[in-house]
């Protein structure tokens, strides 16, 4: 068995640009289906489970789950269409994507970081978001998944969300598909406390890199902030009425920014 087993959504015609969607954590490849369907048939749109969600195959080892063996992997993938890709990535996806961006910036054509970030600069601090991970990972293990989600959802991060029950009930009927011990490997695996800190790396990032945040996520708008001020040449979208998870909180108003962005590099 290869390493990887990939679950990729396909749409629009491959002699396009080509742009690849990133989710987040506890997401899949189908979460950004209403931004896709918006784009038409612009772009040949390829959007990915990543490894410990959805519908992808991974080998049952750790390292298959570290952000730098699947950015590696992703990378071949990329390259196999011989074509250069945008990627586009939301929070977990969108620290992939600025790994990519640092790592295999010949394959890319520029990449969009929806609420993203490059890590934790301080040692102290990723020690310790590796504890709060790891925690996190017990717990989905150990609880139901439905109880996980629905405390997940009543953070402060994800208030847009609570305010629309029925968007919300939607993106909680697709979570209730993932697996538990594949999401927290992940997340041990993944996230941000143990992913390596990307600031120091910023200001080489020399594709066009544009950020995409909400108007109420005070967090990652400073974030974002902080990031241009590293890279005078990075962008920076905000969302109206947004919190942190502007495309699903606001999927025409994303579409609409993401179309400005990908034309600008047609």
């Amino acid at each position: 068995m290869a390493p990887y087993q990939w679950h990729i959504i396909r749409s629009g015609d491959s002699d396009r640009p080509l742009v690849w969607f990133l989710h987040g954590f506890l997401g899949a490849a189908s979460d950004w289906t209403p931004v896709v369907t918006r784009l038409g048939n612009e772009y040949a749109c390829r959007a990915v489970d990543l490894p410990g969600h959805g519908l992808t195959r991974t080998v049952n080892a750790d390292r298959f789950f570290t952000m730098t063996t699947v950015a590696g992997a992703l990378a071949e993938v990329i390259e196999g269409t011989g074509a250069p890709a945008t990627l586009v990535g939301y929070s977990m996806g969108g620290r992939l994507a600025l790994y990519m961006a640092v790592h295999y910036p010949k394959l890319l054509r520029s990449v969009v970081i929806e609420s993203g970030s490059p890590g934790l600069e301080d040692e102290t601090d990723r020690r310790r978001r590796q504890e709060h991970d790891h925690a996190l990972a017990d717990r989905l293990q150990r609880e139901p998944l439905e109880d996980f989600l629905h405390w997940w959802y009543r953070q402060p991060l994800f208030a847009a969300l609570s305010a629309d029950p029925l968007r919300l009930q939607k993106l909680m009927e697709r979570r209730r598909r993932q697996e538990p011990r594949q999401l927290a490997r992940s997340l041990r695996m993944m996230g941000t406390g143990i992913q390596p800190p990307l600031w120091d790396d910023l200001t080489g990032i020399a594709c066009p890199t544009h950020l995409i945040v909400g108007e109420n996520d005070r967090k990652f708008r400073q974030i974002a902030r902080r990031m241009t001020e590293r890279n005078s040449q990075f962008t920076t979208t905000v969302i109206e009425r947004a919190g942190h998870n502007t495309h699903e909180e606001c999927p025409e108003l994303f579409t609409a920014a993401l179309k400005r962005l990908l034309q600008k590099e047609s």
